[in-house]
């Protein structure tokens, strides 16, 4: 078992570099040996798909079977990570650009804003926000730039308002 992570992450790049795939990118793998469970989240550039999902469950499930990494019982889950997990890579902060995020640094520091920009690099939010001059409280605009590795997590901020 050891690896299977690292083998479903080279097969799906592998994949992922063939002109019609290229708009897809790994995110994470995650296997649970106690339970035989393999955990894929692929995103796309274009929107992840049910369709995608069901391709790419196919073609791994068949190499996995054809090489037998995982046995005979185990379950297979690939899909899109959602609004409700951090997001790690720049190519899923570039995917975000006008969300509304809430950034935490690894110093602690907390970040609440729209995200305006996202580079190989780096991100931009940008935060309007009411603070207090003398004894009136008045609207000010921040831009907060942080590099990726000063990001301990990052997550879309979902509203139901209108």
């Amino acid at each position: 078992m050891e690896g299977i992570e690292n083998k479903i992450v080279d097969l799906l790049e592998t994949r992922f570099a063939e002109p019609e795939h290229t708009h897809l990118f790994v995110v994470d793998v995650k296997f649970n040996p106690a339970q035989q469970h393999l955990k894929v989240f692929v995103e796309s550039d274009m929107g992840f798909t049910l369709g995608d999902s069901a391709t790419l469950n196919r073609y791994l499930q068949s190499i996995i079977d054809e090489e037998g990494w995982l046995g005979e019982k185990y379950t297979l889950d690939v899909s899109s990570p959602g609004v409700s997990k951090p997001m790690r890579l720049p190519r899923q902060f570039k995917l975000n650009v006008g969300r509304k995020f809430v950034v935490k640094d690894r110093e602690g520091n907390e970040y609440t804003g729209e995200l305006t920009d996202a580079t190989d690099e780096y991100i931009i939010l940008h935060e309007s926000k009411r603070v207090k001059e003398g004894k009136r409280k008045v609207k000010r605009d921040f831009d907060y730039t942080l590099t990726y590795d000063q990001i301990k997590s990052a997550k879309v901020q979902v509203s139901f308002k209108k």
